[in-house]
Order: structure tokens, then sequence, then C-alpha cells
């Protein structure tokens, strides 16, 4: 299985936009990361464009695996809580999701087992 990390600092969508065939052809997991603080809605779109791609998407909150649905840029993404924490990323503070192609069910099963070890 192939895997794609993006971390382009507010250039996502260019990004997947010249990555789209590739994405088609391989289905690799895709790891990128998103704030809306680079772009207001960008993780919705996030999600639309992976969605359109039969890919189903999750986010790491406090080590468990959670469906990209349950996401809230408002309380997960507020800057006030990056500015009260040195040195690091508070552990409510969402920015990197994780798109697997459809059906997930397997590998996402795999990730939550692994990431139980760390809760």
């Amino acid at each position: 299985m192939a895997a794609m990390k993006i971390d382009v600092e507010g250039h996502e969508f260019s990004v997947l936009e010249g990555a789209t065939r590739t994405i088609a052809r391989f289905k690799p997991v895709v790891i990128i990361e998103c704030e809306e603080r680079h772009h207001v809605g960008g993780t919705a779109r996030l999600t639309q464009f992976f969605a359109r791609a039969k890919y189903d998407g999750f986010f790491l909150l406090k080590n468990k695996l959670t469906n990209v649905e349950e996401f809230d840029a408002a309380r997960m993404q507020n800057l006030q809580d990056l500015k009260s924490v040195n040195g690091g990323r508070p552990r409510n503070y969402v920015n990197n999701f994780i798109f697997i192609p459809s059906p997930s069910a397997g590998l996402a099963n795999r990730l939550r087992s692994a990431l139980s070890k760390y809760s």
C-alpha cells in the first residue's frame, strides 16, 4: 500500500489538483495537514475532495482515530490553544487528517488497535 504526506502550509489544494490522477490511479493513504488559518473552509473542502475520490477521512484526537465528520474547526483549531502551549501543540489541536481509500474498515481498525497502546 502506498502513502502520501502533504504538508505545504496553505497550498494543499494546489498539490491535490496536481496529484488528482495519481490519487485516482494508485489510491494511496493520504496524510495531509490543513488549517483553517490558511484557508477558511479548507477542512470542509478537503473532506469533499476525498469523498468524491471515495476515501474515508479521519484525524487523531488524544490518540484516538476519529471520523472526519466529527471535526469542529472552531473547537479543534483554536489559535488561542496554540498560544497557550510552550514548545508543542495542545492535544486537542487537530491539523493532520488521514484519508484512506473506501472501504477503510480494515486499515482503520488496525490503526485504532495500534493507537490504543498510547491511550
